[in-house]
């Protein structure tokens, strides 16, 4: 598949902020004698690692291999990954064990420090391994946090991670990245009751390379919650597979909020997700330039009812339902066994009547829906609209998906379909910054010093203020604090915000 350097704007774009850097200039951890600056749960401090890369910051303990530091925890502890790259045996297929403890990067929401703290799987179709194996009943508190897992493979169910067995870690702030699987879940592996909460990752160039899930599948009754997450370039290969980024089996009722699910592919049906025998739900997710033989955008198959939410799906191709598709198997096994899906205020391109809906199927068409151009700031677009569809490569161009003031997805959702633990868009920025919430994984925020509503706070502005100065009047323009009068404390608001500048804009 095509490996794309955009991985870096998906970094930025998830909202994680470039902090400051907490680590020493030089020689970055190469061995065991490099020195880490780190500030831990808040409180800056000087640590050395002169006896291995990993630190137990409860302990203070340091270790040469993560497995090693995990044996050695207990519960509530926090141990920190030095930057570098850490491969081999203890630092690859780590097992938790049960324990509810935090591993995590020397800053997790810094991308370059996440980027540079690299778990090196190092697996093969004849030396097969994964980064992660949670089995023993992990919940929430066995964290994983701003890390980078790649090159895990020859494992037949999650490239990257498996969760087994009623174990439901909490995996944010990673970077999952170059990973196959030879049959389930090119990423991240969801079964048999594990419902692990997903956060601010970004998942890119992973790929069942024979089965179901480029990023993400969820089986046998397991529901993940997945917020925030850029999945892109991903792929079910081959004939038959399905869900190049998201595959929900077998009452895997995944959740999917603020999501952007793009330049993925499948090999049969569901080129961004695919539902089979399951009811999951989106809600404000951006799906677009995925690419199937059947349902592009999203598909359903036997007995699912996906239920799409503040959504947009558009620019996705497939020769049977180029967003969405609705398949009875009489299609495949002779027999008829029907499905369903459910979609509200969402922006579907071609609407209804574009869907793919077999005889049976059943598509609940709800209120709020509309076919518009959601005028993104920098739109995507297949580089080769002619070329013939092709399950192992996506030629789409990923843009830049923010939405304008303007757009016709801007305070066009349904506020009360919004989880009450989600107060923020994929940016970071305020989730519903109006009336109502906008349609997407994007919010269109504005700021009240930008006047002249350009997108940036700068001299324009300042000379309405200074036109207004001093003046007594309503509906003045400059009036930030609304009493009747622009004066310092209106002054001092446009100061704060000098130089803001929308996401729109950039």
């Amino acid at each position: 598949m095509r490996r794309t350097l955009w991985t870096i704007l998906c970094l930025i774009n998830a909202g994680w902020a470039c902090a400051q850097t907490l680590y020493a200039p030089g020689e970055r951890h190469s061995g065991m004698q490099s020195p880490i600056y780190a500030a831990v749960d808040g409180n800056p401090a000087q640590t050395t690692y002169e006896k291995g890369p990993l630190w137990n910051t409860g302990s203070n303990r340091q270790y040469q291999t993560i497995q090693a530091a995990i044996d050695d925890s207990n519960a509530g502890d926090v141990i920190v990954v030095a930057i570098g790259s850490h491969s081999g045996p203890g630092n690859r297929d780590i097992d938790f064990k049960g324990r509810a403890v935090t591993l995590r990067s020397v800053e997790p929401l810094d991308p370059l420090v996440v980027a540079a703290t690299v778990i090196d799987c190092g697996g093969s179709n004849t030396d097969p391994h994964r980064g992660f194996f949670f089995h023993t009943g992990e919940d929430a508190n066995a964290v994983v946090d701003g890390l980078t897992i790649t090159n895990g493979a020859g494992c037949y169910d999650g490239g990257a991670v498996k969760c087994w067995n009623h174990s439901s870690p909490t995996i944010r702030n990673c970077l999952i990245t170059g990973n196959l699987s030879g049959g389930r879940a090119g990423g991240i592996f969801c079964a048999h009751y594990s419902n692990p909460a997903i956060t601010n990752c970004i998942f890119t160039g992973n790929a069942a390379t024979t089965g179901y899930g480029g990023a993400i599948c969820c089986f046998d009754n397991s529901s993940p919650t997945i917020t925030d997450c850029i999945m892109t370039d991903n792929g079910a290969m081959g004939s038959g597979h399905h869900g190049g980024a998201v595959y929900c089996h077998d009452a895997g009722n995944a959740t999917l909020v603020n999501c952007f699910i793009s330049g993925n592919t499948a090999g049969h049906r569901g080129g961004g997700f695919s539902a089979y025998w399951s009811d999951p739900t989106l809600i404000n997710c951006t799906i677009v330039g995925n690419a199937s033989l059947e349902g592009g955008g999203v598909s359903s198959f036997r007995q699912s009812n996906p239920t799409l939410v503040n959504c947009i799906i558009r620019e996705n191709r497939a020769l049977d339902g180029p967003q969405i598709a609705l398949i009875n198997t009489i299609r495949i096994w002779g027999v008829s066994i029907p499905t369903e899906m459910t979609v509200l205020f969402c922006d579907v391109q071609g609407g209804s009547a574009a869907a793919t809906v077999d005889a049976s199927c059943t598509l609940n068409w709800g209120q709020g829906n509309i076919d518009l151009d959601p005028q993104f700031v920098e739109p995507g677009y297949w580089s080769d609209a002619n070329a013939p569809w092709d399950a192992n490569y996506s030629d789409y161009v990923v843009g830049d998906f923010h939405l304008p003031p303007d757009s016709p997805c801007v305070n066009a959702g349904d506020n009360t379909s919004i989880p009450a633990a989600v107060t923020r868009d994929l940016d970071g920025e305020q989730r519903v910054f109006a009336e109502r919430v906008d349609l997407g994984a994007d919010e269109a925020v504005a700021e009240i010093a930008d006047l002249n509503g350009d997108g940036v706070v700068d001299f324009l502005d300042l000379a309405v203020l200074a036109d207004e100065w001093l003046k007594n009047a309503a509906g003045l323009r400059a009036d930030f604090s609304e009493n009747g009068r622009v004066e310092l404390s209106d002054y001092t608001h446009l100061a704060r915000w000098w130089k803001w500048t929308a996401k729109w804009r950039r």
